[in-house]
């Protein structure tokens, strides 16, 4: 049963001379509940009491919600990413440095704790594992789901975008566009601008598409290759255009 009512012990811990709050319960492996923006770890009231005897569970107020210290001259230029992530990472490493732990995780915290999965923490690259969960993401998407018959590969591009309702088709082109940008610009900045930013995306797709000639539901063709060709293409002009790999800031002229 759900209840307006807290009972969670909330202690302090000071990090770059504020305090933060922090709602705990439980013994064991580290769970850590993050929220969103702008709440706070009052909305994990009701599923922290179902996870205690699996843990030792803590649900912080991130620096400027909930109990925790707000920040000196608040305003649009305040409570930016980087500064969640210093403060939270903070309290973190203090409560208990190094040691794995469960995350939980909800909207605004999301981003924070895909920041501390990809051992932001250790001082390791986070893009690794963003661009492993993408591609995974990407090949799901095209051959779900998983009703097998056999199909033509359609050499002419688009011409699945030109049977069916056009707005949708519309605004799976869209969605295509923002993932396989996506993917072209994490290769590009992992390999700080290899062809494989080109091969990868492009391999990857043409696999989707290939497998697609025996799932239901779906049109087999080139487009989605030569889709990820005009980014990468796109992602070239820009980097001649700006004088180097999109992302990485250029010294001041001399």
């Amino acid at each position: 049963m759900t209840s307006a009512t807290d009972r969670h012990d909330r202690d302090h811990v000071t990090i770059h001379g504020r305090r933060m709050a922090y709602a705990h319960a439980g013994r064991g492996a580290p769970i850590r509940f993050l929220h969103g923006n702008p709440t706070y770890s009052y909305i994990w009231r009701n599923i922290m009491p179902a996870v205690e005897p699996l843990g030792h569970c803590v649900a912080p107020d991130l620096i400027g919600m909930g109990d925790s210290d707000k920040l000196s001259d608040s305003g649009p230029g305040r409570y930016r990413y980087a500064e969640h992530e210093a403060y939270l990472f903070g309290l973190l490493d203090a409560l208990d440095p190094g040691a794995p732990a469960v995350l939980v995780l909800h909207d605004w915290g999301a981003a924070l704790g895909l920041a501390i999965w990809g051992f932001a923490r250790r001082g390791r690259n986070p893009l690794g594992p963003i661009l492993f969960l993408l591609i995974a993401l990407i090949v799901v998407q095209g051959v779900w789901p998983l009703e097998l018959q056999r199909s033509s590969f359609h050499w002419l591009p688009f011409r699945g975008f030109l049977e069916g309702s056009m707005l949708l088709n519309f605004l799976s082109l869209l969605t295509k566009l923002y993932f396989y940008g996506a993917l072209v610009w994490l290769v590009h900045r992992l390999t700080r601008g290899s062809w494989l930013a080109l091969v990868v995306p492009v391999a990857v797709t043409l696999f989707v598409e290939v497998a697609q000639t025996r799932v239901v539901g779906h049109t087999a063709e080139i487009a989605d290759p030569l889709l990820c060709g005009l980014i990468w293409s796109v992602v070239r002009v820009l980097e001649r255009r700006d004088g180097g790999v999109p992302g990485r800031r250029r010294g001041p002229a001399r």
